[in-house]
């Protein structure tokens, strides 16, 4: 089967194919924030009557939510290590997700952070929320603009292919690199490769063609003068990761990895993660190439079944409902015995313990990543040229990578 390209800003984060060869639908989602809602589905016994953390859910709007952190911490004075989340959600949609505070920080029923950043006490737990404790996602998704003609046959016939290939390979979705400025992964290489100055000018410099006027001239600005403390003042206060960077080199100018250093923890170990995510979107996009489809597991393959592991030994087909197949992300506890993740490492000039970062005390030990990616609980319904998508998926899974084979457009983020 003849693969179909993936449009050049999705190929620059390592998503080069698309998965299904039907013809897409076109259209516009994110027209604004309500066509694009998600909503957190954790598992209902994490609240109790009684305990020592406060679960609130996080509704905002317009903001990511690392950066909603940021302006909770700060309101409140309560420190970002002491703020639980279980995900990250889009900063260009409208989102619900749960968030945990200590109780020795007190209890509002209802507080407003920002006119986009809203919490709603919902109980108390014993335990803080973490990373992952949450079932999935439940989107509602509007298409707007779509192509005219054969709509509903358009998606039945993508639908039918994603059936057969039994879901879809788990892309990193573009939100995970940025949508203005898809560069996450790209600063962290640089990190994973020691270079800071590098670092410092592609989240300070380096300014990209969306980008608001006055913004895109302060980045030019830095990037040709490094003048930290003349671009400090060109940046509005809510560019704080810059603003943080540059206030650093402000007081000592050219020390790039003290600048770094000054960002908060969970910021580096972001940027890290992008560019391990960057490195799994290219290892699953050689396994397109490769003819390997989404529920096919190849020799030496890790399927996980209910609780059990094992390798598989030859070619077989899982069967999603019951399996899955754990697919390698890259850090320094990972074992290469994949010969295509052997050769992306190499082209990319990286090794595993190259993801031990001791200069920022940084560390990303890899793990693994759930394939194929199901589309549960869908349903559409068209009215005009629109389309309303309601569907949910497992944790960990973008809704975008379902919506991009869908529509077929040049940008679907």
């Amino acid at each position: 089967m003849k693969l179909k390209p993936s449009p050049t800003y999705e190929k620059n984060i390592g998503v080069l194919y698309y998965q299904t060869v039907s013809e897409g639908i076109g259209g516009k989602i994110r027209c604004n924030y309500e066509d694009f809602v998600v909503r957190e589905i954790c598992p209902a016994q994490l609240l109790k009557h009684r305990g020592k953390y406060a679960y609130y859910e996080l509704t905002k709007k317009g903001i990511d939510t690392l950066l909603a952190l940021m302006l909770i911490s700060k309101k409140l004075k309560v420190p970002l290590k002491d703020i639980g989340y279980a995900g990250l959600k889009d900063a260009r949609a409208l989102t619900y997700q749960y968030i945990s505070l200590p109780v020795k920080y007190g209890i509002k029923e209802k507080i407003n952070i920002a006119n986009n950043v809203i919490l709603e006490f919902l109980g108390l737990a014993e335990k803080p929320l973490r990373k992952g404790m949450l079932k999935g996602n439940l989107f509602k998704v509007i298409i707007r603009e779509i192509s005219s003609g054969e709509v509903e046959k358009r998606i039945s016939k993508i639908l039918y292919e994603i059936g057969e290939l039994g879901g879809l390979y788990p892309f990193y979705g573009h939100q995970r690199f940025g949508t203005i400025r898809p560069n996450t992964h790209i600063v962290g290489k640089y990190i994973v490769n020691r270079m800071w100055k590098q670092a410092v000018l592609e989240i300070v410099g380096h300014p990209y063609p969306c980008e608001k006027r006055e913004i895109f001239e302060a980045r030019r600005f830095f990037e040709e003068t490094e003048d930290a403390k003349k671009t400090l003042k060109m940046f509005p206060s809510k560019y704080v990761y810059e603003r943080i960077l540059l206030r650093r080199l402000a007081k000592n100018p050219g020390n790039y990895l003290y600048a770094l250093k000054s960002l908060p923890k969970f910021i580096l170990h972001f940027y890290i993660e992008a560019y391990q995510s960057y490195i799994f979107n290219i290892f699953i996009s050689k396994r397109i190439e490769q003819g390997i489809a989404p529920n096919t597991a190849v020799k030496d393959d890790i399927i996980i079944r209910g609780n059990e592991y094992f390798k598989a030994d030859y070619e077989t087909k899982i069967n999603p409902l019951k399996e899955k197949i754990l697919l390698p992300l890259v850090g320094y506890k990972t074992h290469v015995f994949n010969p295509i993740l052997n050769d992306i490492l190499k082209e990319e000039k990286v090794r595993t313990k190259d993801f031990i970062v001791k200069e920022l005390n940084v560390f990303v030990e890899g793990g693994f990543r759930k394939s194929p990616m199901t589309i549960n609980k869908l349903d559409y319904v068209m009215w005009n040229n629109n389309v309303y998508f309601s569907f949910f998926l497992e944790k960990g899974y973008y809704a975008t990578i379902f919506l991009r084979e869908v529509m077929k457009n040049e940008n679907v983020f």
